[in-house]
């Protein structure tokens, strides 16, 4: 992870930049979900309406589809103002997509958001889990 955390630093704001950036506050996602019991069945799962960027399941059965926000320095918000309501009602429709594909419609369900905010350094990142929201 620090390899990635360096990278981005050197990088500034080049042209794969935001892409890495994210890729780099997923991980972290994925990383803070298990420790917190989290099985992890996909991540970056595509229907025709969009992505999401982390399914899980917990150890009662509830599926959780998770948006990842990854910001890098205060200076540009933080990575959870930029979930807006368009974002919601992608979130909720490709999950139902999800669900449908897998015929999982009776699996409990919860939606939640992820902000990984990095300091203009990339070190220390701030994990903020906010759980139910979408």
């Amino acid at each position: 992870m620090r390899g990635l955390i360096g990278r981005l630093t050197a990088l500034g704001r080049g042209r794969h930049f935001n892409r890495d950036l994210g890729a780099l506050g997923e991980r972290l996602a994925v990383r803070h979900l298990r420790r917190r019991g989290h099985r992890i069945l996909e991540t970056n799962w595509t229907s025709p309406r969009g992505e999401i960027d982390i399914i899980s399941a917990l150890d009662d059965g509830t599926l959780v589809f998770t948006e990842v926000k990854t910001r890098r320095g205060a200076g540009h918000g933080e990575p959870l103002e930029a979930v807006d309501g368009a974002k919601h009602a992608q979130v909720m429709a490709v999950s139902q997509d999800y669900i449908r594909r897998w015929r999982l419609e009776r699996r409990p369900v919860r939606c939640d958001l992820i902000g990984v905010l990095l300091s203009e350094d990339g070190t220390d990142p701030r994990i903020d889990h906010v759980e139910g929201v979408i």
